[in-house]
């Protein structure tokens, strides 16, 4: 799998850069079908910004942004935002039951 880590306004230290390598490494395991993240690091203000783009095989790709103060706390919440949007769209692709007939027809 491919990462890229991108810094705007400013260097990544290298535990930061670690830190995201092993955070994108372990949303394989809800995931597995990944086979890029792009990771945008940029300094808005006082505020920090993480801009996280996974893409998956076959489908879309999956963003997910934060922008808080403190540039750890950024990270980890892009992470668990993409962690749950592939979550998410891993159990919708695994459930292949459509409504039944009587659900539809709104018989009893």
């Amino acid at each position: 799998m491919r990462v890229q880590i991108t810094a705007r306004n400013g260097r990544i230290a290298d535990a930061i850069r670690a830190r995201a390598e092993r955070g994108v490494a372990s949303l394989r395991r809800f995931e597995p079908r990944m086979s890029a993240a792009d990771i945008v690091f940029e300094e808005v203000g006082s505020q920090n910004r993480v801009e996280i783009l996974v893409t998956v095989d076959g489908t879309d790709m999956a963003v997910a942004h934060a922008e808080v103060r403190g540039i750890r706390r950024a990270l980890d919440l892009a992470l668990d935002r993409v962690r749950g949007i592939l979550t998410k769209h891993r159990e919708q692709s695994r459930d292949h039951r459509g409504t039944s007939l009587t659900d539809a027809l709104g018989e009893t």
